[in-house]
């Protein structure tokens, strides 16, 4: 994957990468970005640019933060982190996020609450995927977004407690 990294007039450091769809599933990607996009990303925020323009990977300096100004604003969730960056020299730059730990993703009483919609689930002998449907719902109705990381989170413990919990 190419890669670039520069820093803007404010003193911002950015990344800039291109991204292939992997999919050919029409679904798979969201619409205008079939052809791919840029992702830029900063230790503030993250901003993508659809479709990739030819030449971005030897575009100026100014032409790059003229490229990001372009591009749409990512929203962080809270769970998700602001990137940070580990430069071993000029050329290469690692991007990571800072994570909160999985346990203080959902709060006890959430946690509990998918624990007991699991339960039941199995003890109605409901396929999972109505259980999974009926769980997404709730989740959405608490504000959590089925892409974010608290909903997988979720997801994890409901699979576990319907598929792995022993009965008593």
């Amino acid at each position: 994957m190419q890669s670039r990294v520069y820093t803007d007039r404010a003193g911002l450091t950015w990344q800039v990468f291109q991204v292939q769809r992997s999919s050919l599933a029409t679904a798979a990607v969201t619409p205008g970005r079939e052809a791919g996009w840029l992702t830029f990303v900063s230790a503030r925020e993250k901003r993508r640019l659809a479709p990739p323009p030819a030449g971005w990977d030897i575009a100026t300096l100014d032409q790059l933060e003229e490229l990001c100004s372009r591009a749409t604003l990512v929203p962080f969730t809270a769970t998700m982190g602001f990137p940070t960056f580990e430069m071993a020299d000029a050329t290469s730059v690692e991007v990571r996020r800072e994570t909160r730990p999985a346990a203080e993703l959902l709060s006890p009483q959430l946690r509990d609450r998918i624990r007991d919609e699991a339960r039941k689930a199995r003890a109605n002998k409901r396929p999972v995927i109505q259980a999974m449907t009926a769980l997404r719902a709730t989740l959405e109705a608490e504000g959590i977004s089925a892409h974010s990381d608290e909903f997988r989170e979720a997801r994890k413990l409901f699979l576990n407690v319907f598929y792995f919990e022993h009965t008593r």
